[in-house]
């Protein structure tokens, strides 16, 4: 079918996690506005290369490369060439932000500088690209271990630093699921994100829960005892000094930058006194 709306993203979907819930709502904004709609993303081996779904129809492509810079040339011809197909009938492309993980190594160091603010040696342990940078900027300790060994690496850390805690972020057991058989030996603490589908998960491998944002019902049951913070995990906003484009650089002028669903946008805003500035490509309907 010829699309009029094209939406990209450099991600696995659906995935049970955060960034498919952003993903699934944006879809479905689209397919009410302007279907049909043409869904392009990465794959994997459990879920089809193509499949339609009323007004949907979503291309996969197919996970052959595992270094980042050869996927990412890869996907870039994948979507010039679905975009080439429907170009006659397209009337708004969205291109997902592919950096939507910087979403962890956020919380990652607003809960390690809130540590160590305390007096707490705390540090990142992870293998994202984009972490060394990141943690540079807010001075945070950061440890990066081999991607592809992730599990043998990330058990080996732990069992020769014998750290004071293991907090794990979203997934309950690790990325890998590395600590699903066997949980570290120092305390384990996970903090739980909103999911499309919850991790199965047993509560009592764990010293302590934290729910990081409102969850489903299903979700906080499957959690056993927890705890709800009472917001959500900040990143303090001058502990990395970000340059401001001049024309947003007012004092009167409270900048929103958020590309999530509707709702989330619009709770942001609410927050924010007036005036303020808001990019992002969702709109309001008229």
């Amino acid at each position: 079918m010829q699309a009029r709306a094209l939406y990209a993203a450099f991600d696995v979907y659906p995935r049970p996690k955060g960034s498919s819930s952003h993903i699934a709502s944006m879809i479905a904004a689209l397919a009410r506005d302007f279907a049909p709609v043409c869904v392009l993303c990465l794959g994997d081996a459990e879920l089809p290369p193509h499949e339609i779904n009323g007004g949907v129809e979503i291309h996969r492509l197919p996970g052959m490369h595992a270094q980042v810079l050869q996927r990412a040339t890869a996907f870039a011809q994948f979507v010039e060439f679905h975009a080439g197909r429907h170009a006659a009938t397209l009337k708004l492309i969205v291109y997902r932000d592919p950096w939507g993980g910087l979403g962890h190594l956020n919380r990652a160091l607003a809960v390690c500088l809130r540590l160590r603010d305390e007096g707490v040696d705390a540090r990142i342990v992870t293998n994202s690209p984009l972490a060394e940078g990141l943690a540079a900027l807010a001075r945070c300790p950061m440890v990066r271990l081999e991607g592809s060994r992730w599990a043998e690496t990330a058990r080996a850390y732990v069992a020769e630093t014998q750290p004071r805690a293991v907090i794990t972020d979203t997934f309950p057991y690790g990325l890998r699921e590395e600590w699903r058989a066997a949980p570290p030996g120092p305390p384990f603490i996970h903090i739980a994100r909103r999911l499309l589908t919850p991790f199965s998960m047993s509560p009592e491998d764990f010293s302590l829960i934290l729910q990081a944002e409102p969850l489903s019902e299903r979700h906080r049951t499957s959690l056993g005892a927890s705890i709800a913070l009472p917001g959500p995990i900040l990143l303090p906003p001058d502990r990395i000094a970000t340059p401001i484009p001049a024309a947003l650089d007012r004092d009167d002028l409270t900048l929103i930058v958020h590309s999530g669903p509707i709702e989330e946008v619009a709770a942001l805003t609410e927050l924010a006194e007036p005036p303020y500035v808001v990019p992002s490509p969702l709109r309001r309907s008229a």
